[in-house]
């Protein structure tokens, strides 16, 4: 059940990307202001703990559960990154600026979707 939860919530996140880009959000603005670290680390807690309930239902084969890992290992990544060096974090703006904002919300967009989809799919067969 956690492991159908945690995919709907990457599908919403994803929705709601392809709704923000269409409504023109900046999302470089909101994702490289440090005001907003708290709500990075609210929404990767959340992640994460949904993470850690998928991984442990036990009734996932061990491939399943390794992506169900790798979902996890990548939540507890970006929070550490974000923990422990959020300065190098912030100065990336200009990196990112260069390969384009709309490529970047594309990118995530296409990651949390197929996230999305990889735990619908653990989570039915």
């Amino acid at each position: 059940m956690a492991t159908l939860a945690l995919g709907c919530l990457y599908l919403s996140a994803s929705l709601l990307c392809v709704w923000l880009l269409k409504s023109n959000f900046n999302f470089l603005g909101f994702i490289f202001n440090p005001a907003n670290k708290k709500f990075y680390f609210i929404s990767d807690l959340i992640f994460i703990s949904l993470c850690i309930l998928a991984i442990s239902e036990q009734v996932h084969s061990q491939y399943k559960q390794g992506l169900l890992i790798l979902f996890f290992l990548m939540h507890v990544y970006n929070s550490g990154i974000l923990l422990f060096d959020s300065k190098k974090f912030y100065e990336s703006k200009d990196q990112m600026r260069e390969l384009g904002e709309d490529a970047l919300v594309y990118a995530g967009i296409f990651i949390l979707s197929t996230a999305g989809i990889i735990c619908i799919y653990i989570a039915y067969s």
